[in-house]
């Protein structure tokens, strides 16, 4: 059973059931990449042979009050070959699987978080080989659980509420120049639908 089943309210059951309980979008929400533990930069210099950190995080911004993340799935793609890396995934999960940098993962929380940055997994890595303007992109799990996209169940902190949405793509920029921001890309209710008609063929 998924991480994100499991997480599922009791009084709901399966998350397949509470997408058709609510209707909207989750504008704001977002799964991003960042160089430092607040969220406020998602630039990475990491020289060849040495190792850094990075933290895959998840913000709830724009949800409303009473509302929170309970659970997150996605998959972290770019990262090199010949590099290597361990994650550790945030203690106060209930429950993780997968692996972020590969597949995918999926991670889930006991109660809604409402933070404006949540950390998710914390990746220490190591750079191989040197590169110059490599870019890591969150994207959609393979095989996905439930949406074909990068994707978060929000909660409410009274009563249950719980619905997925897809989120953004966020990215994080290795030894790059650029200045980077955040991807958020809400999903409207019919877009939802659509997105599970299509991972259930």
């Amino acid at each position: 059973m998924s991480v994100l089943r499991r997480v599922a309210r009791n009084t709901v059951g399966l998350l397949i059931i509470t997408v058709a309980l609510r209707t909207g979008s989750a504008s704001g929400v977002s799964i991003g990449l960042f160089s430092v533990a607040d969220c406020s930069s998602c630039n990475l210099e990491i020289p060849s042979g040495e190792a850094r950190v990075f933290y895959i995080a998840a913000s709830s911004a724009g949800l409303s009050s009473g509302e929170g993340i309970v659970s997150a799935e996605f998959r972290v793609t770019g990262v090199p070959a010949d590099w290597s890396y361990s994650i550790l995934a945030n203690p106060e999960a209930i429950a993780h699987s997968g692996d972020p940098l590969g597949t995918g993962a999926e991670i889930g929380f006991a109660s809604p978080q409402v933070e404006a940055c949540i950390n998710l997994y914390t990746v220490v890595l190591v750079a191989g080989t040197s590169v110059r303007d490599a870019r890591f992109r969150v994207t959609s799990r393979i095989p996905p659980t439930l949406l074909p996209c990068p994707h978060v169940v929000i909660g409410c902190t009274i009563g249950p509420c719980d619905t997925a949405f897809c989120v953004g793509e966020g990215e994080l920029f290795i030894n790059s120049e650029t200045n980077c921001t955040v991807g958020v890309k809400g999903a409207s209710w019919a877009a939802v639908k659509q997105l599970y008609r299509d991972a259930t063929k």
